[in-house]
C-alpha cells in the first residue's frame, strides 16, 4: 500500500486549527497573535513537519517496506537533502491485501490525523502552553488508533468445500 501526504494539506488543516482556536477564544485579538500560524511561521512549521514525517516513520516501522535508495544513506549515516525538504509525505507499507482493501482509506485519514495533531502539539508548547498536552494525548490516541487499523487481521471464514 503507498500513502502519499502532501505536507500543504496537513499544514492548512493546522492552520485551520490555529484559526479556529483563535476564533473561540474569549479573547480573540490576542489569541489570534499568539497561536494563529502565518506566512512568517513557514519555517517553524516546517521543522515541525519533519519532526512529524519522523514520528509517522517510528510508528509505521513495523510495516515500512525497504526502498532502494534508504539502504544507501543508512550505510552512510546520511540523510538525503533532497529527503529532508520533500513537500511530502510518501511511504510504501507491506499489508495484508484484506487489510489495504478494507482499511486503507481509515489509514490514511487516521496518519494525516495524527500528523496534524502531532504539529499541533508542537505549535501549542511554543504558542499556547494551556492547550500542549491536549494535543499530545490527542496524537497518542490517534498512534493508537493507527497501530490497531494495522494490526487488523480479518476472521477466518469457512469454505463451503465443493
Amino acid at each position: 500500500m503507498n500513502i502519499n501526504i502532501p505536507r500543504d494539506t496537513i499544514l492548512q488543516r493546522v492552520k485551520m486549527t490555529t484559526a479556529y482556536i483563535a476564533a473561540r477564544n474569549s479573547q480573540p485579538t490576542e489569541c489570534y497573535d499568539r497561536i494563529v500560524a502565518t506566512n512568517a511561521d513557514e519555517e517553524m512549521l516546517s521543522h515541525f513537519w519533519q519532526e512529524a514525517c519522523e514520528e509517522a516513520n517510528a510508528c509505521l516501522r513495523s510495516w515500512l517496506q525497504p526502498r532502494p535508495s534508504e539502504d544507501h544513506y543508512e550505510e552512510s549515516g546520511e540523510e538525503s537533502q533532497e529527503a529532508s525538504l520533500s513537500p511530502n509525505y510518501d511511504v510504501s507499507l507491506s499489508l495484508h491485501p484484506c487489510v489495504e482493501m478494507t482499511k486503507g482509506p481509515s489509514i490514511l485519514t487516521t496518519l494525516q490525523s495524527m500528523m496534524t495533531c502531532s504539529i499541533l502539539a508542537r505549535w501549542a508548547g511554543i504558542a499556547d502552553p494551556d492547550s500542549e498536552n491536549r494535543y499530545a494525548a490527542e496524537t497518542a490516541r490517534w498512534r493508537h488508533r493507527l497501530a490497531r487499523l494495522l494490526s487488523f487481521r480479518p476472521h477466518p471464514r469457512k469454505v463451503p468445500l465443493i
